[in-house]
């Protein structure tokens, strides 16, 4: 636009938002927003657009990457083979310090019913064992007081 100078003034821009919304990333659940509108989708782009009603809002979406699926699986195979063979539960030690709090918890497990298992075979195993070592020396007495008495 010209003033009355003579001057060349550009004329004021206008954004098409004063506040642009924040993009928040897509609905966890399908295209659809929080209030069952269904946004346009724009060609070409795989993302969904915001629109104004969806300004404020925020969506969140628990993901867990693929390390710590893993790591959760492993530690419940240590826990249930752990059952038929104990041994294999002393491998969490290997998660006892994971980022995630449910494998570090599996983990902590596996690692106790290892000690607990571990504790009561030598509590069984050690009491079987001097309860024959007592046999032996009774039988040993019985003996040397037969032979004693024979004599």
């Amino acid at each position: 636009a010209m003033t009355a100078g003579g001057e060349y003034q550009p004329a004021p821009q206008t954004a098409p938002y004063a506040n642009p919304p924040a993009y928040t990333g897509p609905p966890a659940y399908g295209n659809s927003d929080p209030h069952g509108q269904q946004p346009q989708q724009q060609p070409g782009y795989g993302a969904t657009p915001m629109t104004e009603q969806d300004h404020g809002t925020t969506i969140h979406i628990h993901h867990q990457d693929d390390e710590q699926q893993q790591a959760l699986l492993l530690n419940v195979v240590f826990l249930v083979v752990g059952l038929f063979c104990c041994p294999v539960w002393l491998a969490g030690c290997l998660y006892k310090d994971h980022k995630d709090e449910t494998v570090r918890t599996l983990a902590k497990l596996n690692i106790l019913l290892f000690g607990l298992v571990t504790a009561l075979f030598v509590c069984i195993f050690g009491c079987t064992f001097l309860a024959f070592l007592v046999w032996v020396v009774i039988l040993i007495i019985f003996a040397i007081i037969a032979a004693i008495g024979a004599s």
